[in-house]
């Protein structure tokens, strides 16, 4: 049986977006918060799934979600993460920022976390990772 293609992202076109500016790295948009631009999938913890697809319904190929986003600002008691859908893992978005800021300190992490179908190993070797 043929899976049935169902559109599950924005309607909106880059060209309907007054200012839009895709981020590809690490990026701070203003004092002191950043956008992560696209996080590299290195820890194993998150794993997409290869029935998303992405392009024209006749050039379908398998959505990585590179262009994930998530934002994080530095407070005194570290950094606070506000997330997107985290389809890369909130592993490799916690690590990636340790990497780019130097600072190993998360004091929040707010928003998403997509897990569809979650494995035992996400879930328990990220928890271990975490706390």
């Amino acid at each position: 049986m043929e899976d049935k293609l169902l559109n599950i992202g924005l309607r909106v076109q880059k060209e309907d977006v007054h200012q839009f500016i895709p981020v590809k790295e690490v990026s701070e948009i203003t004092d002191g918060i950043w956008m992560t631009g696209d996080v590299p999938k290195s820890k194993g913890f998150k794993t997409t799934s290869n029935k998303y697809k992405t392009g024209l319904r006749d050039q379908l190929k398998t959505d990585e979600f590179i262009d994930d986003q998530s934002l994080f600002f530095e407070t005194e008691k570290g950094f606070i993460l506000l997330l997107g859908s985290s389809h890369v893992g909130i592993i490799n978005i916690v690590e990636y920022i340790k990497k780019v800021t130097g600072d190993q300190r998360i004091y929040a992490i707010i928003g998403a976390s997509i897990l569809l179908m979650p494995i035992n190993p996400e879930l328990t070797g990220g928890s271990r990772v975490l706390f």
